[in-house]
């Protein structure tokens, strides 16, 4: 409906009420998170409150939810359209990526995995990207695996392994 400029369904509506009503008035983290990307974006008919939002994400990452913590890694990277480009602060982003990793967040390993291999946000340090991208192997992360395998290509991190890589 967005895309056509439509207004959206009473019962989407009142799904967004709800969730509003979960975020600001019970602080339910995993609403907090949700409601706060929506504002943050501007999605779902809500108008965009990039402050707000980020405000909310933040204190749903406070309150130890891990996906907020991978989330606010992206804003600060720039990764998503809700801080200007001035504001981006790529240590902070390694920062929450980090918080988000260290509990067994497999796109958070990635990210860091990324910001070490390529010197972003913390010092060039592919034997730091090699163990990232060790700790989110298991979990199954098609992301770690893509970096895995351009790593073994690329013999950096890893011994250069053309086989393994595929």
């Amino acid at each position: 409906w967005e895309e056509n400029d439509e207004k959206p369904s009473d019962e989407h509506t009142a799904i967004l009420e709800k969730i509003r009503v979960l975020a600001e008035d019970s602080n339910d983290p995993e609403a907090m998170h949700h409601y706060g990307w929506m504002l943050a974006m501007g999605e779902h008919g809500l108008s965009k409150d990039s402050e707000t939002g980020l405000k909310m994400i933040e204190d749903a990452a406070d309150k130890g939810h891990l996906p907020s913590y991978a989330y606010l890694g992206d804003i600060y990277a720039g990764k998503l359209d809700i801080l200007d480009k001035k504001d981006y602060r790529f240590g902070r982003a390694y920062q929450m990526y980090k918080k988000a990793a260290t509990e067994g967040h497999d796109y958070a390993s990635f990210r860091l995995a990324v910001m070490s291999y390529e010197g972003i946000g913390a010092k060039k340090d592919t034997t730091a990207s090699k163990e990232y991208v060790e700790d989110a192997l298991p979990l199954e992360s098609p992301y770690a695996q893509y970096l895995g395998g351009r790593m073994y290509y690329d013999g950096r991190g890893f011994n250069e392994d053309k086989q393994k890589a595929f």
